[in-house]
């Protein structure tokens, strides 16, 4: 519901809406507070608050208890998030040792041929060399002139 308050609106006008508020029973009206009335709160209030009470060992005992529970949360999250990552991590070795031996299994010796007959082992080594850099030099060029498509 709502109130609608003008400038043309008379001291009790606005008291009355003021009144006829209810927010909350425990809370004095604007009215009774601007009055000098006396606030009694009623008597289903009265009973809520007096049913909160206790006394200072009780409320330790409460505080302690809800701490001890707070803590026991926090630590069996923090275990499991602990055997969660030992989990991950026992994964991600097994598989890189499966993926090791796949690869040493599939590695087929590299058969020993003679690519450059007549040359020494240093010769063949200048030649592969010199024949990447030429290779490295031609795709650098058809790059430059859009001729190579991008990778």
């Amino acid at each position: 519901r709502e109130a609608v308050v003008s400038t043309q609106s008379t001291g009790s006008e606005i008291m009355a809406i003021f009144d006829n508020c209810s927010m909350c029973p425990c809370f004095p009206s604007i009215h009774q507070l601007i009055s000098g009335k006396k606030y009694e709160p009623p008597p289903e209030v009265v009973e809520d608050l007096q049913e909160l009470k206790m006394s200072d060992e009780d409320a330790a005992v409460r505080i302690q208890s809800r701490y001890k529970g707070f803590k026991v949360r926090k630590d069996i999250q923090e275990k499991k998030e602990q055997e969660q990552a030992a989990v991950r991590i026992q994964a991600n070795f097994r598989g890189h040792k499966a993926r090791k031996e796949l690869a040493e299994q599939r590695e087929v010796p590299f058969p020993e041929t003679d690519d450059f007959p007549g040359y020494t082992e240093e010769e063949e080594a200048a030649i592969k060399i010199q024949a990447n850099f030429r290779g490295h030099k031609a795709r650098k060029q058809l790059a430059s002139e859009g001729r190579l498509p991008p990778q």
